[in-house]
């Protein structure tokens, strides 16, 4: 294959003409004699998985297959010398980098990333096989035993920049055995304090901090009482999850408040979930919250379980609880002075929200919004309502008045409750929130125009509004209000109108 074909397959890549032209030239710079077309192939198809975090496909993926038997072959030979142009490996970072995305199981691939961080001289080379290890040690049963031990290796290799050696630290995250116990242990142990604080932090996690508490609460009162980033995290590991809602109190029975440590800190998966249980099914308005909160919120409850399935069956439960709190009234504010009066009623809405809502919840969101103790209380209940009427086949008119009242209600200033119910209003009754939101847009709240206009450009009634959205946009100057949408409706209105 000659260099002409090569750049001209390179050129179809970076601007390509057609898909059948852009395939054609991603397999003849793959499959090419040229290591470095090869490298640039594999490395537009790392670039292009990559972007599927941010939706969409990899248009390279049918090409899977034929990229990690590449790789493979790359990883099989001495690494490339590097030039003018590349560094040293650069063939092996570019097929490992690929590995991150499609390493396998079998023995092989560990074993190839394995000789390649062994064999690397250059820190880009070791970091791509740090990654490309993080992979391969989860993808099977077990962890690969020779790359673990290369892995270790490398974790107390003093020759070593410390950065490198906790970067090979992190290759070994999300692996749950003795073997990486023993590590992270050894590694707390160091000397060097950026190593020590990094095995601290895999210690913390929370199911390794059953076993490991003493050990990380030791190191963490040894480092400064000032130092942030990760010796941050750990400490904050260690001061636990306590509630959303309830920060700063505790349930009166000391059998309630053994039972939240416990469902903090579990020494097991049966202890804790009996605890948190002990919690709901109490009369003591905070347990019966703090429950709650563990269960919404993703740090609690499901984080501190080692099979977080198996809180799922209490769901109905769960729910059940959470409606049963809000037909109560709102809880004082002492109860909960971070929070103040309805704090109760923000742990049951939170749980419920939109997600679990059902048309049948509509007299209880009406209630709630009725007594609403606070604007937290009165958002939380309006994204319940978004639940009930996007998942009725009829929406309740009486929740949508509801809503609508809310909006227009003079003593209450334009806050996130108000801007969360115009979205549940134009999201859920469609054409028929029109009314309502021209209503908004020729009142006089700025942020309220600006929520409102964006909702009617976005649904595709520009046209029809043309005028009124113009002059509306045209009264705010160059200051929009209630940024991003302010700037958005200006964007599609005037820009177009100016360009």
């Amino acid at each position: 294959m000659n260099d002409e074909e090569l750049e001209r397959a390179l050129a179809e890549l970076r601007n390509p003409t057609g898909t059948d032209a852009f395939l054609r030239a991603f397999s003849t710079l793959l499959h090419s004699d040229n290591t470095a077309a090869v490298g640039m192939a594999l490395d537009d198809y790392q670039h292009a998985e990559a972007l599927t975090r941010f939706g969409g496909r990899n248009p390279l993926e049918s090409f899977a297959n034929e990229v990690l038997i590449v790789a493979r072959d790359l990883l099989r030979r001495p690494p490339a010398p590097g030039d003018e142009d590349t560094k040293p490996g650069a063939d092996h970072a570019s097929a490992l980098n690929v590995m991150t995305n499609l390493a396998e199981a079998e023995a092989e691939d560990a074993d190839l990333i394995a000789d390649a961080i062994e064999g690397a001289t250059d820190v880009n080379v070791r970091s791509a096989g740090f990654r490309a290890a993080a992979a391969a040690l989860t993808a099977g049963s077990g962890p690969n035993p020779r790359l673990l031990a290369v892995i270790s290796a490398m974790v107390f290799d003093e020759t070593l920049d410390v950065a490198e050696r906790r970067e090979a630290l992190s290759a070994v995250d999300m692996i749950d055995t003795p073997e990486v116990d023993d590590l992270l242990v050894r590694a707390s142990e160091s000397s060097e304090l950026d190593l020590q604080i990094g095995a601290a932090l895999q210690l913390s996690m929370p199911i390794r901090l059953r076993t490991h508490r003493e050990r990380v609460e030791r190191l963490a009162a040894s480092w400064p009482t000032d130092m942030g980033g990760y010796a941050s995290i750990v400490r904050e590991q260690l001061a636990g999850f306590h509630s959303i809602y309830w920060t700063g109190v505790e349930p009166d029975d000391p059998k309630l408040r053994k039972a939240h440590w416990e469902l903090m800190f579990p020494t097991s998966d049966e202890t804790c979930l009996q605890a948190f249980l002990t919690l709901l099914r109490s009369d003591d308005m905070v347990a019966v919250g703090v429950a709650l909160d563990h269960y919404g919120h993703w740090e609690g409850l499901r984080r501190v379980l080692d099979d977080e399935t198996s809180a799922e069956r209490y769901l109905p439960e769960v729910l059940d609880r959470a409606r049963e709190v809000l037909r109560q009234p709102p809880s004082p504010p002492e109860l909960s002075p971070n929070r103040g009066a309805g704090a109760n009623h923000l742990s049951a809405l939170n749980m419920i929200g939109a997600r679990h809502a059902e048309p049948s919840d509509a007299d209880l969101v009406l209630d709630v919004l009725e007594q609403a103790a606070t604007d937290a209380v009165r958002h939380e209940a309006v994204s319940m309502a978004y639940g009930v009427l996007d998942e009725a086949e009829v929406k309740d008119q009486r929740v949508a008045d509801a809503l609508s009242d809310l909006l227009f209600d003079p003593s209450i200033r334009f806050n996130l409750a108000k801007e969360k119910a115009i979205r549940v209003l134009a999201d859920a009754l469609g054409p028929e929130a029109d009314g309502l939101l021209l209503r908004l847009v020729r009142g006089d709240d700025a942020k309220a125009q600006a929520h409102a206009a964006w909702y009617l450009v976005r649904s595709g009634r520009l046209d029809k509004y043309r005028d009124l959205l113009v002059e509306v946009a045209e009264s705010w100057g160059d200051c929009p209000p209630a940024h991003p949408h302010g700037h958005e409706v200006i964007e599609r209105l005037l820009g177009k109108l100016h360009s």
